[in-house]
């Protein structure tokens, strides 16, 4: 069943869930591991760090700084260790940029994060070979999962 058919973060929100971090009060018990959440694009220069930095604006003004954590990474290793493209950092529109050095997404990546957010039906293609067993299918998606403006039927949500 291809996530635009009832599954998925676009069809949560149309039941009424709520795409977020459960909170657990420290009081009542340790501290969960934090959400990972991994953007995805094809060489990590551009669209995904873009993705990570303007997500991680949202985490930490949501205050949920220390329950999720977004990194960003490629498919391919063209540009590894390298920083953002500089061209790309000025469209940005004063989005953080400093810092960032390119990494390839690996399968302890891929394991270790709770959600995939990918650019383009390509990076989704490209993660799903990467998870060789399948185990990490249903955490994989298209970014524009999350676009308010997408509805749940929408055509350009299915990664299957």
């Amino acid at each position: 069943m291809a996530r635009s058919e009832g599954r998925g973060p676009v069809a949560a929100r149309a039941r009424g869930w709520s795409c977020h971090a459960e909170v657990v009060s420290p009081a009542t018990s340790a501290a969960p591991d934090p959400l990972r959440v991994a953007m995805v694009c094809l060489g990590n220069i551009c669209r995904s760090p873009m993705a990570a930095a303007v997500a991680g604006a949202l985490v930490a003004e949501a205050g949920l700084s220390g329950r999720i954590v977004v990194g960003s990474f490629g498919t391919a290793g063209y540009h590894v260790g390298k920083a953002a493209d500089p061209v790309a950092a000025r469209r940005r529109r004063g989005w953080p940029a400093d810092g960032h050095r390119t990494r390839r997404l690996g399968a302890a990546d891929l394991a270790h994060s709770g959600l995939v957010l990918c650019a383009d039906r390509a990076n989704v293609a490209a993660v799903q070979r990467l998870d060789r067993l399948g185990a990490s299918r249903s955490k994989i998606y298209l970014l524009r999962a999350y676009d308010p403006a997408v509805s749940a039927g929408d055509d350009q949500l299915a990664v299957t």
